[in-house]
């Protein structure tokens, strides 16, 4: 992305700069002619004292000695200034800074204006500072999304904004407008929760005392995890209100009084955070060597990671600030009632203010140059018309040749922010423009896209079949949706969803405009959802099936055990037919035991019974979900589902279950817990088989071993699952419960199963499903569960 000049680079000697407006003015004078020009000088620096003067003091090359108010305790969410300091960014341009530590309950900005600060580090509030009359001005958004979110435990369920209805959280008014706004988006509003004071602590999340609280996504989200709890994330930016986060101000005043200052500040501000998200470890050391900091040094790299996401480094110039998303901000101040209806923002941000101001001086020295136009026309008219003239229309091409490049540069910078390719093609086919997005799909720098043709980048057929997509939109005249299957930069095919958009300028020229949307995740979510319906189709079916199994079976079973009773059992009904028939009853019991007729029917009578247990078991763990609880033994239910693991055919023919060495572990202090049976029996179902599947697949381990262990712990009863199987990095384990997460081939696993399992233990039964696994150590899920139901 190009970057503006002004926040780059060494900056020139400071006793060749010139005073801001007026010294133009003074060198064309100057080459004008000498008596004009004395005369010229003497009534600017009459009339203008206040800008010499200023010109005058900082032009010594003198330190500054600057005080920047902080939002917060030192962290990696000032990393840029910690970065200016150290590496001499700040030196460099003259200024001494010192850092002044935020503290709970106060508004950075407000010191500005009570003599303690000559910058701050502020939020979007300052708005409410200007309401207040005091003359803040945004010299720079950091965070192009702001950090403030709400955040809930993950087990309570709590994951939208509805969900909040009729909770506690914990708000501050002044510096959560985003949060209170997404909530009132979402049609819940101040009447329909509970505000509590903050804390400024998870603690009250973590025990329940609160439902949810506004946080920081760059550091609660990490302390809820060390704390082993998983947070969840309700991001007010998913809901229509994107704020702008920790905005660089100051005031009117020092704008006004050290231009400079301000510029060079900001240089090296720039300078300071570009260096610090490029090298985030550093920085996070230099933290814990120089600042004082409760953070670890994990922490501050979580933090430096998240804050990236936030400030777009790569893609945004840091600080940038868009007047109409300010103006939204504001709107949405005003539907809250903490501004007035169509606020004054004139004099907010500070490239319009800084306009505003060189305008002004524009403005005085074209009547200074009226005037000692008039009085050159006295020595020189003809020459001086002429140079004058000459020399507006210079200024007026240079003025119009900066606001067409701010213009291209504006646009080329909201294109280039999103995430989404963006293109336009000319009527040959070639890319005329793009955004970085495209380039980054194609493999190619952005500057080196403009001019290709589809036909450069992609494989002949996929290009032909966007050739002809495209002339179809051009022939119908009207904007079409495409989804489309094109290989990547890396070759690898992905799915998109392009819409293309005919455009004709005012000089007839025809242009194809497109937006490309990446479907690729959505569509092997699709299909995961396809095969997890396809499965609870088959288990529909497979209970049918037991059903109608069942029948046969029990006419198998029965007859059986009437073929015993008739040929071996000592009954008056089989004495009486045999002697009717002239048999000899003994004679023919011996014949038959001596074949083996008794024995095979034997084998008859348990294979039924073994087949008649398997059906039942099946029935039972495929039947609904029984609504209500009973008291139930954990070992019991382990127990049933050992009987239908060591029967699945599925298991069975990739791996033999007898082989794996069970190690059962149930203690006699075991207490019944109310659950539903069939539904703790899927859970321990899912575990069980995924640990037998990974046993079968770690074909360098030793002999697989399945270890179980039952045991009261307070007033829990925990199961514990243990394999000695290939384990799970710390990536896979922290997602093992997320929908549609797995790590088996495409078709092997629809990623629902330990989502389900999560869902039933701490949902339905108030209890805790946890998980503790490591590369080589193998698996160990915990399943515990409540002596009392759950409220």
């Amino acid at each position: 992305m190009r970057r503006s000049h002004k926040f780059r680079g060494q900056p020139p000697s400071r006793h060749s700069r010139p005073v801001q407006g007026i010294a133009p003015a003074l060198r064309r004078l100057a080459r004008a002619g000498s008596f004009t020009f004395l005369l010229a000088l003497s009534c600017l620096l009459c009339l203008h004292p206040a800008q010499a003067s200023n010109s005058q003091s900082s032009s010594h090359g003198q330190t500054s000695l600057i005080r920047l108010q902080l939002k917060w305790k030192h962290q990696f969410q000032f990393a840029g200034y910690y970065a200016a300091i150290e590496k001499g960014f700040f030196a460099r341009e003259g200024l001494r800074v010192e850092l002044l530590e935020g503290v709970p309950g106060f508004t950075p900005s407000e010191r500005l204006f009570t003599g303690q600060a000559e910058y701050a580090v502020d939020s979007t509030a300052i708005l409410l500072q200007r309401q207040k009359g005091r003359k803040v001005v945004a010299l720079a958004a950091i965070f192009q999304h702001s950090p403030n979110i709400v955040m809930t435990r993950r087990d309570s369920g709590l994951t939208t904004p509805q969900s909040l209805m009729g909770k506690r959280i914990m708000f501050t008014d002044p510096t959560d407008p985003e949060c209170h706004a997404m909530l009132a988006n979402e049609g819940v509003f101040p009447k329909d929760y509970t505000v509590l004071p903050h804390t400024w602590s998870i603690d009250a999340l973590v025990n329940g005392t609160v439902d949810a609280m506004s946080a920081y996504l760059t550091n609660e989200p990490f302390l809820m995890e060390q704390r082993g709890v998983a947070p969840g994330v309700i991001f007010p930016n998913q809901y229509a209100v994107d704020f702008y986060g920790d905005c660089l101000t100051t005031s009117e005043a020092e704008i006004t009084e050290h231009p400079r200052r301000v510029e060079a500040f900001l240089r090296a501000v720039n300078d300071g955070w570009r260096y610090a998200m490029a090298n985030p470890e550093e920085i996070a050391n230099l933290i814990l060597a120089r600042y004082p900091t409760s953070k670890s040094r994990q922490e501050l790299l979580f933090e430096a990671e998240a804050m990236r996401k936030l400030i777009l480094p790569d893609m945004v110039e840091i600080g940038h600030m868009n007047p109409s998303r300010w103006k939204h901000i504001a709107q949405t101040y005003e539907r809250l009632g903490m501004l007035p209806a169509d606020f004054n923002m004139e004099g907010l941000l500070y490239p319009e203010f800084k306009q505003a101001r060189e305008e002004r001086d524009r403005l005085t020295v074209n009547i200074f140059l009226a005037a000692t136009g008039a009085m050159a026309v006295l020595a020189a008219a003809g020459g001086v018309v002429l140079l004058v003239f000459n020399k507006r229309l210079s200024r007026m091409v240079a003025e119009r040749t900066r606001e067409l490049e701010q213009s291209r540069d504006f646009f080329q910078n909201v294109i280039n922010s999103t995430s989404d390719p963006i293109f336009v093609k000319d009527a040959e086919h070639r890319y005329v423009l793009t955004n970085d997005s495209t380039a980054l799909l194609f493999g190619r720098k952005p500057q080196d896209v403009v001019g290709l043709t589809d036909f450069d980048i992609f494989p002949q057929e996929h290009a032909l079949a966007i050739r002809v997509k495209d002339e179809a939109v051009r022939d119908s005249g009207r904007e079409d949706l495409f989804e489309e299957c094109l290989p990547d930069s890396t070759g690898a095919m992905r799915n998109f969803l392009t819409r293309k958009t005919p455009y004709t300028d005012s000089s007839g020229r025809a242009f194809i405009l497109g937006v490309v949307r990446d479907i690729t995740e959505f569509k092997r979510m699709q299909d995961m959802v396809v095969q997890a319906e396809k499965m609870m189709s088959l288990g529909g079916l497979a209970a049918g099936m037991a059903h109608e199994i069942n029948n046969p079976l029990g006419i198998v079973m029965q007859s059986a055990q009437n073929l015993h009773r008739r040929l071996f059992e000592s009954l008056d009904a089989n004495r009486q037919a045999a002697e009717e028939l002239g048999l000899d009853r003994d004679a023919m019991t011996a014949y038959m035991r001596q074949r083996g007729i008794l024995d095979a029917v034997s084998d008859i009578r348990e294979a039924g019974q073994r087949a008649a247990a398997i059906v039942k078991n099946m029935l039972e763990f495929s039947r609904k979900s029984e609504s209500g609880k009973e008291p139930c033994d954990l070992a019991a239910i382990t127990e049933n589902v050992l009987g239908i693991v060591s029967s699945d055919y599925d298991l069975a023919k990739r791996y033999d279950f007898k082989k794996i060495d069970i190690r059962k572990d149930y203690s006699p202090q075991s207490f019944p817990v109310p659950c539903s049976r069939t539904k703790i029996g899927q859970v321990i179902l899912n575990i069980l088989k995924n640990a037998v599947q990974a046993m079968s697949a770690n074909t360098q381990a030793a002999a697989p071993r399945l270890s179980i262990r039952i045991r009261p712990e307070g007033d829990f009863m925990r199961l514990d699952l243990e394999d000695n199987g290939p384990g799970m990095d710390e990536a896979v384990r922290k997602r093992i419960f997320e929908p549609f997460f797995t790590t088996k081939g495409t078709g092997e696993g629809t990623g629902l199963g330990m989502f389900v399992s999560y869902s039933i233990v701490s949902e339905h039964h108030g209890g805790q499903l946890l998980v503790d696994s490591a590369p080589g150590q193998g698996t160990t899920f915990s399943i515990l569960l409540p002596r009392e139901p759950a409220a």
